[in-house]
């Protein structure tokens, strides 16, 4: 079916080809399927979750990096409970500092979003005592008002 991508599109809270292949960490075929459905790096799949939620969920961290430089945005997507990915890199930030900076480069304003328990990404820090985490979060608000 040529249309196949566009019924895909119109379904809501669907498994799209980008979160199949996020979830796997596919690079090229992510990449691929980017470029000829952005709309799918919005979608929601019926847990809640965008396909770069999926791909830091399974640490694909060079995946999370090309979709980000495909479009910074994504940083700000609202999955399940109004988890942003920043959220979720806040909250395991052990294993995704080097992400934290990045994500705050392309989206500086997801500091202010905030979750269903109305948690800030900083709220997320300092609740789960994440001083490393913390510190990223003083220095870029430094260098934004510097």
């Amino acid at each position: 079916d040529v249309k196949l991508l566009e019924h895909i599109d119109e379904l809501p809270f669907a498994n799209t080809p980008l979160h199949i292949v996020a979830s796997a960490g596919h690079i090229p075929f992510a990449i691929e399927v980017m470029g000829l459905k952005p709309s799918f790096a919005l979608e929601l799949n019926p847990d809640g979750f965008s396909p770069i939620h999926l791909a830091l969920q399974n640490r694909h961290i060079e995946l999370v990096q090309r979709l980000l430089q495909f479009d910074g945005d994504l940083a700000c997507v609202e999955g399940r409970e109004r988890l942003t990915p920043l959220h979720y890199v806040v909250a395991t930030s052990d294993h995704h500092l080097d992400l934290l900076e990045e994500f705050l480069l392309v989206c500086l304003d997801s500091i202010a979003d905030v979750t269903v328990q109305d948690e800030t990404a900083l709220h997320i820090a300092l609740k789960y005592d994440k001083l490393e985490t913390f510190k990223v979060f003083c220095g870029m608000a430094w260098k934004k008002f510097i």
